[in-house]
């Protein structure tokens, strides 16, 4: 009776497994890109009937339950591609080809939205909008709504500096966006709640997606020759090789620039019986910036494993002549005047190798693993030659240099459970070691020699849920353990050894009915001092200012609330922001008439925020942009008063317009205002950015030219004002923003080829 029941009992089970057979594949176009959100239909064979379906996740796959592999098809199809029917076959790749739409002599030619919403995040379709004419990558960046680009530097401040990815590899240098081939660019995707695989430092992430290139050689010439009140130029050429499974590839890039430099600051100090009045005005004289960067690599790739090596190398050296006149008044009364001239010259060198491997154990079970190496070394000399009223002259020199390695190991796994469920997780190791010494001669401060050692172990695990209604969820927790010791070696008793064991949740929901997108999400993280900041040294400015590091200084964490939500062509964010210990800068008198500039933890600040965004497309030549962004933070920070809460609200408005013109011209017009904006103790003063461009292509768009002149009104200045303890600070600083740039772009072939290497450590090589 038992045998009876048992064999019952297996004979179910059989069935069972019968009915339940799994089939996995992957969906890809003709570039072997992953196609997400086509259709996958299981039909019965003979009478093709339909059995069951699914649609293709962010990575192409997909995952279906078949009873019967032998007598089935399936039928794979998506919008803008060919059906494609296959017989089913687990772990096969189904490739879709491009469609052609033709009536007659007339194309149908479908219009791709620039911007849209997946998953909860921010989507800037390049390809196939008017965002491919722009002449390099950073210029599509900075038109992403709450991004701003300021002295090269891409920045926001709703998610404080953005990391960016280009094809999974974490940039290591701005270099490498505004060398990116713009027409090899797919999309851009905005992040802003990170799981728990991106560092705890970051606040958004820009990933960028390219196209997979074809075989054979590609070369790309780049050319920019910029007028200010000097000339500038930067060039770069990058060579592609790929014949199989094999790819080459290098570039060398120089550039020249020179700018003119004016800064003037007046500083009152206010004691009970004296208020010390000075003016300090620093005029440029000859100043410039050579560099020259280069990088060799090569990728080995099959159809379930790629291995890459990259090596980078920078050369750089800057100088800057400055002529400097200062005046000090003791309750209006002449004191002492100071005149001299500082000449900088600084030099840089990096060695960076990189390797990257990528492994498809299944179609479940991908792994990834990144290992870095730097080194890099900066060396600068100041001669200041000053005169004063009251103490004669002096010569001061000043040598400071600093010597960086960095070694980081990360490896990364990610697990698919179906077509709705996955995890990620992985640890990170990453040690760096900053040595810097500073000298004076005469001795006008004591000279410094000091080390700083750190070592970060990350680990970290996140979940994700994506239903075929829309609605998806992201939960991740990140813990990272740092192991920091600074070391004097002049003095010893100002050692500092400590050691920081922190925990990092994050939760993101997202939902997606008919044109409404929407995510909520909770992220904590942290921000380290650089190593700059952190090496102790003392830097002379003159008699009366002096600027100091602080080894002391501690991370600050933060808490963030983010909800945007997208409906058609409007696009709406807002979020709070909670920071604890904060790293401000400072001012603070040092004797009754000298000041010491320095940075330091407050202890807490919050902000809010708040943007809209419109972008549409206008009679089919022109499309607009405008973007409203409100930020308001509230601290409360020292004053000669007593403490005094800073909670003004500041703005910025974006008004983009591009047209289309014949003949393959096209016109850019955009405008930027910055209201009275907060940064620190300071404000800085409205500012407004007008710029044009005009660009054609040539040769069948080998050839690419584009024109522009950069703030025309002059209007982008830093004029800043602000108050703490007794001091009162006066800032003006012009950078010869105003200019005439053109820039050539030649294309021998399609440059479509991006280095995918991700460094292991890129938090921390920023920080060096």
């Amino acid at each position: 009776m038992k045998a009876k029941i048992f064999t019952v009992i297996l004979l179910c089970c059989l069935c069972g497994s019968a009915w339940a057979q799994t089939l996995e594949g992957r969906v890809m176009d003709e570039r072997s890109q992953p196609l997400e959100f086509a259709n996958v239909e299981v039909y019965a064979l003979p009478d093709t009937l339909l059995v069951t379906g699914t649609i293709t996740d962010s990575l192409g796959v997909f995952t279906l339950n078949i009873s019967d592999l032998s007598n089935s098809v399936i039928k794979v199809s998506l919008a803008g591609y060919e059906t494609a029917t296959v017989v089913p076959v687990n772990g096969q790749t189904v490739v879709l080809k491009y469609k052609n739409q033709m009536l007659g002599e007339v194309s149908i030619v479908g219009e791709r939205k620039a911007f849209e919403m997946k998953r909860g995040n921010l989507v800037a379709n390049v390809a196939g909008t008017i965002l491919e004419n722009e002449v390099n990558a950073m210029e599509i960046l900075r038109k992403i709504p709450g991004m701003t680009v300021k002295n090269g530097e891409l920045s926001s401040f709703l998610y404080g500096n953005p990391v960016i990815y280009i094809n999974g590899k974490k940039v290591r240098s701005v270099s490498e966006v505004y060398q990116l081939d713009v027409k090899n660019i797919k999309n851009v995707e905005l992040n802003t709640n990170p799981g728990a695989e991106y560092d705890a430092s970051t606040g958004a992430v820009l990933l960028i997606t390219t196209h997979k290139r074809l075989e054979g050689l590609a070369v790309q010439v780049n050319s920019m020759l910029q007028r200010n009140h000097f000339w500038s130029h930067n060039n770069d050429i990058k060579i592609n090789y790929k014949q199989g499974k094999f790819e080459f590839f290098g570039q060398i890039g120089f550039g020249d620039d020179r700018f003119k430099k004016y800064q003037n600051v007046t500083n009152d100090i206010i004691n009970s019986d004296t208020v010390w009045h000075s003016v300090s005005e620093l005029h440029g004289g000859d100043n410039y910036r050579r560099r020259l960067k280069y990088s060799l690599g090569m990728d080995y790739t099959t159809e379930k494993h790629e291995i890459s090596i990259k090596y980078d190398g920078e050369n750089g050296a800057k100088y800057r002549e400055t002529q400097q006149s200062f005046s000090m008044k003791a309750n209006d009364n002449p004191y002492t005047e100071i005149f001299g001239k500082t000449d900088e010259d600084a030099t840089n060198r990096t060695h960076y190798i990189n390797v990257y491997y990528r492994g498809g154990w299944s179609t479940k079970l991908r792994t990834e693993l990144f290992v870095d190496f730097l080194k890099s070394n900066n060396r600068l000399h100041q001669l200041t030659d000053e005169n004063s009223t009251d103490s004669g002259s002096r010569t001061i020199n000043i040598n400071t240099s600093g010597d960086n390695t960095l070694f980081a190991f990360a490896p990364k796994f990610n697990y698919i459970i179906s077509d709705k469920n996955s995890f990620s997780f992985g640890v990170e190791y990453v040690n760096v070691m900053a040595k810097n010494e500073l000298n004076y001669s005469p001795s006008i401060f004591d000279n410094k020699s000091s080390t700083t050692a750190e070592n970060k172990l990350a680990a970290y695990l996140n979940y994700d849920f994506n239903s075929q209604k829309g609605f998806g969820l992201s939960a991740g927790v990140r813990y990272e353990r740092v192991n920091y010791l600074f070391e004097d070696i002049v003095d010893r008793t100002n050692n500092i050894h400590r050691t920081y064991n922190n925990v990092f949740p994050n939760l993101r929901v997202s939902y997606q009915t008919g044109r409404v997108s929407q995510s909520l999400g909770y992220r904590s993280g942290i921000r380290r001092p650089n190593y700059q900041q952190l090496n102790g040294n003392t830097f002379y400015v003159n008699r009366f200012l002096y600027q100091e590091g602080n080894p002391r200084l501690i991370p600050e964490i933060s808490h963030n609330i983010r909800y945007a939500v997208m409906y058609r062509f409007i696009y709406f964010m807002a979020s709070y922001e909670y920071k604890q210990y904060p790293i401000f800068n400072y001012l603070t008198p040092t004797s009754p008439k000298t000041i010491k500039s320095y940075i330091d933890n407050f202890d807490k600040s919050q902000a809010v925020s708040a943007g809209i965004n419109l972008k549409h497309k206008f009679w089919g030549f022109y499309t607009t942009s405008l973007s409203v962004i409100y930020r308001q933070r509230f601290e409360s920070l020292p004053t000669y008063r007593g403490h005094e809460m800073l909670n003004k609200p500041y703005w910025n408005v974006y008004f983009d317009n591009s047209f289309e013109l014949p003949k393959g011209f096209w016109l850019n017009i955009e405008y930027d205002y910055m209201s009275q904006t907060p940064s620190g103790f300071v404000y800085f003063n409205a500012r407004h950015l007008l710029n044009v461009k005009v660009g054609k292509t040539f040769f069948d768009k080998k050839l690419y030219v584009n024109l522009s002149a950069n703030d025309i009104l002059g209007k982008n200045e830093d004029v800043s004002s602000g108050t703490m303890y007794n001091i009162y600070v006066n800032n003006y600083n012009y950078s010869d923003l105003r200019s005439l740039t053109l820039n050539v772009v030649w294309r021998f072939n399609n440059y479509n080829k991006r280095h995918k290497n991700e460094a292991a450590a890129e938090e921390e090589i920023r920080r060096l």
